[in-house]
């Protein structure tokens, strides 16, 4: 689903090279380096809050993003009540992500205004003017305090000490992350990322004046961005060999669901259809997140075997069988309450689903035997295995976690 863009690891004596592929390539002002990061081995750039910051060119990677994911790993040097901001990626009319005053998370996203009045206390509001364009967009926010803090708890992040930072927007929610635990969430995203603008990518403060009231103040370890890629959901689902008639079928289904997105008449009912199931997984993702790191790895452990399964056309045999009965043995014992909710939850998006795609169970009920097969695994027609296979933690390899005239604040 992701697509590294920018990889700065902050290894290579004070440049900032980047190493994800695309060439993004920074040049940096005013930065000093050292050399004893977060980890073993990891170097570190200082922004001294003042004129420090690396900018990154424009190029066409940072087109047609449509989602974004952000991860950093800073160490703030004070709270600074009269600092704005301490900022950690400005992308020109595109997306931003800080560490506000008193160590709250933010983050914003460019998108088209809805009829809705600013949210209460969001005391990192900006005020745009200056733009003709001004009532067509403006800029979508989250922070880790106020009504989109998870169980409404306020998180922040302490001077002196380091933090690991993701912000997701995926097309359908804005998500925030300290050291891997979910700490904000905002649903009903309508809009996708727009693409960044020809001023490019500014790390460590703003592109726009008064900068020095939003520099970062403090250590950057590692800087990673991803941008969506549309293909990558259709790449893991068919990397399972399958018989060509079923195949055809799967692939229908697919471009059905495109289709429906970019249909006038259907647009509107598909994006209800995909936030319903979004929120869904969050709740779930949110219960899981409750539970710690370890249910964290735990979980994702859980994810690259079924991916693994999945690829090698195992999705209906012994294996399988193992681990629906691993899954179910752990889903029962520390999140039952919260997987039903879940199922629940994706039961009722069903009904919009056959609004929109009436035929949406044809690949189910005429075709391939053995995805059928893994559906009758999963609601319990075949018995578990006498000996689940227990699934831990590790690592993850993946994210662990238009014209100028764009208004410029956010």
């Amino acid at each position: 689903m992701w697509k590294s863009i920018l990889d700065y690891p902050f290894k290579s004596g004070g440049a900032p090279l980047d190493a994800s592929g695309t060439n993004n390539h920074g040049t940096p002002t005013a930065i000093l380096f050292g050399f004893d990061g977060a980890a073993p081995g990891s170097g570190f750039f200082h922004f001294d809050g003042g004129e420090a910051r690396v900018h990154v060119p424009y190029n066409e990677t940072w087109n047609d993003l449509v989602g974004v994911r952000v991860e950093a790993v800073v160490r703030i040097d004070d709270i600074d009540p009269i600092k704005k901001r301490n900022i950690i990626v400005d992308a020109s009319n595109s997306f931003a992500f800080w560490v506000g005053r008193m160590g709250f998370v933010g983050a914003a996203c460019l998108g088209k205004k809805e009829a809705e009045p600013a949210e209460d206390g969001d005391i990192d509001a900006f005020v745009a003017t200056e733009f003709d364009e001004l009532d067509d967009v403006e800029w979508k926010r989250i922070h880790t305090f106020g009504s989109h803090a998870v169980e409404g708890a306020p998180r922040k992040i302490e001077p002196g000490q380091w933090a690991k930072l993701l912000f997701v927007h995926d097309g359908f929610s804005m998500k925030l992350y300290i050291d891997g635990i979910l700490a904000a969430y905002r649903g009903g995203m309508k809009d996708p990322v727009f693409g960044v603008q020809s001023a490019g990518v500014m790390i460590g403060r703003r592109h726009t004046l008064p900068a020095t009231l939003h520099a970062f103040k403090g250590d950057i370890d590692r800087l990673r961005i991803w941008k969506f890629d549309p293909y990558a959901r259709h790449r893991r689902f068919f990397c399972r060999k399958m018989d060509v008639g079923d195949e055809a079928c799967w692939r229908g289904l697919f471009k059905a669901i495109q289709r429906a997105r970019q249909n006038k008449k259907t647009r509107e009912a598909m994006e209800q259809v995909l936030i319903c199931l979004e929120e869904a997984e969050q709740g779930f993702i949110q219960a899981v997140a409750a539970q710690g790191q370890g249910a964290m790895a735990r979980s994702r452990a859980f994810a690259r075997e079924y991916q693994s399964l999945l690829c090698a056309n195992d999705i209906a045999g012994k294996r399988m069988q193992s681990f629906i009965g691993a899954w179910n043995a752990w889903v029962s014992t520390d999140l039952g309450q919260a997987y039903a909710n879940y199922l629940a939850a994706v039961a009722s998006c069903l009904p919009l689903i056959e609004q929109v795609m009436p035929d949406a169970a044809s690949c189910l009920g005429k075709k391939d035997p053995d995805f059928r097969a893994f559906l009758g695994l999963l609601a319990g027609t075949c018995p578990p295995a006498t000996e689940p296979v227990a699934y831990g933690g590790g690592s993850d390899n993946g994210p662990s976690y238009p014209s100028n005239d764009k208004p410029q604040e956010y």
